[in-house]
């Protein structure tokens, strides 16, 4: 964790001024509270506590489950500070001179390096969910559930997790704030560790209920009325998620919109878990639109997907 001054020249609430890192001070003070609060077979969890700053505190948890990934990090802090920022950073073994950063339906990479003017003013980077940054055969990932700034200085990673600001507002982002970000390091590439996919699991973790005492038999065709096949197993070619699914703005047919997110090529079948009549292509705006590709097959729709493609389908039940 390190702590910045953090006086832009303007727009006090928005910016931060390339520099600002000359004014860091990396907290490595000793905790006030150190304690092992959950050891089993299934998980390890590690509590800290500290003072942050003059008048704040933080308290974290490091969380390791059994069979994850990823060390998750949660964080409970007190914030009152002004005009300081909070940063978490993570020096990393790994050498490139790219990074890649998660955006709505895709990804895009930015420099690791400030060799050119271009490249210094890309100190801080805009990303939904995760940062990565890899070298042949292995990388490591910062993932998020709610914070958007981003970086990646040669082989440090950092994340941005709260700024003081005093203008419009004097007591902007001051209270009890409550995030999780987690250390992902992996083998291969973003792609083949799955890097998005924990991503996924982070911000919309798995969750149990007790079922209806008569309730018999699975419910996956309720809960999970679409499964995604691919026939082509390389993590190199196409992968899409599900981002909707919802009732037609105008008859009781059901949405189903997906997204290719690994930029790549390929197909994907759709095995739908409900009784299904006929599925038939619309436009954002659920208008009909001619595409050859989509078709119905023993409740299978077979898609081709090109790089970065959003499809929207609407989906009559028997």
């Amino acid at each position: 964790l390190a702590l910045y001054t953090d006086r832009p020249h303007a727009w006090d609430a928005w910016d931060i001024d390339p520099g600002y890192e000359a004014s860091g001070r990396v907290l490595s003070d000793v905790c006030e509270q150190f304690e092992v609060v959950e050891e089993g077979p299934l998980r390890v969890r590690l509590r800290t506590e500290r003072a942050l700053g003059e008048r704040s505190r933080i308290a974290q948890e490091f969380v390791l489950d059994a069979g994850s990934p990823r060390l998750d990090i949660r964080s409970e802090v007190d914030w009152r500070e002004d005009h300081t920022l909070l940063r978490a950073l993570f020096p990393a073994d790994v050498r490139a001179t790219e990074a890649t950063y998660a955006v709505q339906f895709g990804h895009v990479r930015r420099p690791t390096h400030r060799n050119r003017d271009a490249d210094a003013a890309m100190f801080e980077n805009c990303a939904h969910g995760w940062v990565d940054v890899s070298e042949p055969g292995l990388g490591v990932a910062l993932l998020d559930d709610c914070k958007y700034g981003r970086s990646c200085d040669e082989h440090t990673l950092g994340i941005t997790l709260l700024r003081a600001p005093t203008h419009p507002e004097p007591k902007a982002d001051r209270g009890e704030h409550a995030f999780t970000y987690s250390l992902m390091p992996h083998e291969g590439n973003w792609r083949s560790a799955g890097v998005d996919r924990e991503a996924a699991c982070l911000n919309a973790p798995l969750r149990a209920t007790i079922p209806a005492s008569e309730q018999d038999g699975p419910a996956g065709a309720e809960w999970a009325p679409v499964e995604l096949i691919y026939p082509d197993d390389s993590s190199e070619t196409a992968r899409a998620q599900v981002v909707a699914i919802k009732r037609a703005e105008d008859s009781d047919r059901l949405i189903v919109r997906l997204v290719e997110q690994h930029g790549g090529r390929g197909e994907v079948a759709l095995r739908w878990g409900r009784d299904v009549a006929a599925v038939r292509p619309v436009d954002a705006l659920e208008h009909p639109i001619e595409d050859d590709r989509v078709g119905l097959e023993d409740g299978v729709t077979l898609l081709r997907l090109a790089p970065f493609e959003i499809v929207t389908l609407e989906v009559e039940l028997a």
